[in-house]
């Protein structure tokens, strides 16, 4: 098999992000990440090349797979015969949301519908997307609205 070439759009610290890792690092996959915390150019590449704003984001042999958790992209290397199965396990969750969406996550359901509640003067970075079932968790880009608005308000 050919190593397949893979870029992940990651965030710092995100529970979805660190699955990613866990299955590359389980199958020994080198990889180019671009942590879009650190860095907004990768944010907005990742965006550009995915059309949408939410991660990770993982980029393999040119396709991209957007929104995605360690287990799908373990799934999508398996079915494309990219890897052969492991049942090594991947030494961190694979499906996790991150730990600052699950801080936020009662606030968020009750604030971010609408996003009236922001100054007048503050504009989002991003319109958040309508949250799903709330049983599901809040999305990162309500939450990423959410950091942005307070920090913003706060400073004045």
């Amino acid at each position: 098999m050919d190593t397949p070439k893979i870029t992940a759009y990651l965030k710092t610290t995100c529970g979805w992000s660190a699955g990613v890792r866990a299955v590359l690092a389980k199958y020994n996959l080198p990889y180019t990440e671009k942590d879009i915390i650190q860095n907004p150019a990768f944010r907005w590449e990742m965006e550009t090349k995915s059309g949408q704003p939410l991660s990770p984001c993982i980029e393999i042999n040119d396709k991209m797979l957007a929104d995605i958790s360690g287990d799908e992209v373990e799934e999508y290397l398996i079915e494309n015969k990219l890897v052969q199965t492991n049942a090594a396990d991947a030494g961190a969750p694979t499906n996790a949301p991150c730990a600052l969406a699950r801080l936020f996550e009662p606030a968020a359901t009750a604030l971010l519908r609408p996003v009236a509640w922001l100054p007048p003067d503050v504009k989002p970075i991003h319109e958040p997307e309508p949250l799903p079932d709330p049983s599901l968790g809040v999305n990162a880009a309500a939450v990423d609205t959410l950091i942005v608005a307070v920090v913003v308000a706060g400073a004045k």
